[in-house]
């Protein structure tokens, strides 16, 4: 069952819905800012957080993950863990039958995800039995590939797929986010393969181009899915600055500081990060 505090409702009537998996020991909190910065008020957010587990790559200390990892310099050991990826795959499609069920297109739905999030993201979206409005995979992998594109779901051949990947990545190689784009490529997806000049994190150019991703793949119900959604946000338009920053995390608040371009140099204390947030500029 989906926890309520891992969902952002839609603020019109719902007509979306996007599923965001986080990484490796995060929790769907930590990606909470992008409901905000995707100016797509028709759409409800799902950020659900994975089970906890020990994970060998960190010497067996439980946390968040969707499946265990054992290493990210091979295929073996970032995508041994088959019975992680079934019960994590089963998770998401949960999520997506429920939305249907619920009178949501399945076209309507997108999933994706960062690192870990952003490969269970591929797994289950190619796999998924109902076709989906597009997949999102963000400094990730696409994991047990020996099972593709053998086990990808005759409703999603042409899923639309969205991947960013720091060419500076330390941890998921930029070789392997390549070789995915290759791989899929390969397999006949539509892939939209961007590359940013950063480590293994998100950057403010990357959610900009994931947000256009979006709005073209779950456009304002009405609008043409070939163009812009007539809804998305004039450029240059920013999520608002809330007034209550304190009641944010250090994560949260250093997103809404990338979205608003607010270098957060010389921020020791989380009290510096706001202090400059509220700098008039």
């Amino acid at each position: 069952a989906m926890d309520p505090k891992d969902v952002v409702e839609a603020i019109e009537t719902q007509t979306a819905t996007i599923i965001w998996l986080h990484g490796l020991g995060d929790t769907g909190k930590g990606w909470f800012p992008m409901a905000q910065q995707c100016l797509m008020p028709w759409c409800k957010f799902i950020f659900p957080t994975a089970k906890t587990r020990p994970v060998t790559l960190n010497f067996g200390m439980p946390m968040p993950a969707w499946f265990d990892i054992k290493s990210l310099d091979s295929e073996e050991g970032a995508s041994f863990d088959v019975a992680g990826f079934e019960d994590s795959f089963s998770i998401v499609k949960g999520l997506v039958d429920a939305e249907v069920a619920k009178g949501i297109p399945s076209n309507r739905i997108v999933v994706g995800g960062f690192s870990q999030g952003g490969a269970l993201s591929l797994f289950s979206a190619l796999q998924m039995d109902k076709q989906l409005g597009g997949c999102f995979a963000l400094s990730c992998w696409i994991p047990l590939r020996s099972r593709f594109p053998a086990a990808i779901h005759e409703s999603n051949k042409k899923l639309p797929i969205f991947m960013g990947h720091g060419r500076q990545d330390p941890l998921v190689k930029y070789k392997f986010g390549e070789l995915t784009n290759q791989l899929l490529t390969e397999y006949g997806l539509p892939v939209d393969f961007r590359t940013y000049d950063m480590q293994h994190e998100s950057c403010p150019q990357e959610m900009k181009d994931l947000i256009q991703f979006l709005h073209t793949r779950l456009p304002r119900a009405g609008a043409s899915p070939a163009a812009p959604a007539a809804s998305a946000a004039p450029s240059g338009a920013l999520p608002p600055i809330p007034a209550f920053l304190d009641a944010l995390s250090v994560r949260e608040l250093k997103a809404l500081m990338a979205a608003h371009g607010v270098d957060p140099t010389g921020c020791v204390e989380k009290s510096d990060l706001i202090a400059k947030l509220q700098q008039p500029r």
